[in-house]
């Protein structure tokens, strides 16, 4: 996502998604926002940012997100 917008509900929308084992196993964002932060932190959810906008365009390429001792590498793949 290119970047989070909203109320602090949010954060806890990811944390509900986590207990129930439905949360995304990372979350890409150009620059995040408090709100997804926080939501990543509480819900143990990997949160990689800092790429260019294009990279998020998986309408031209695929994203391969490794996750080693708490850490996310982000490999950009061509289709």
């Amino acid at each position: 996502m290119p970047h989070g917008r909203g109320s602090t509900v949010g954060s806890y929308v990811l944390y509900s998604l986590s207990r129930r084992g439905l949360a995304p196993k990372c979350i890409l964002s150009i620059k995040p926002d408090t709100i997804t932060l926080v939501g990543c932190i509480i819900a143990e959810i990997p949160l990689a940012y800092g790429f260019p906008e294009e990279i998020l365009d998986f309408n031209n390429y695929l994203a391969l997100v490794n996750i080693r001792n708490g850490r996310a590498t982000v490999e950009i793949l061509d289709q």
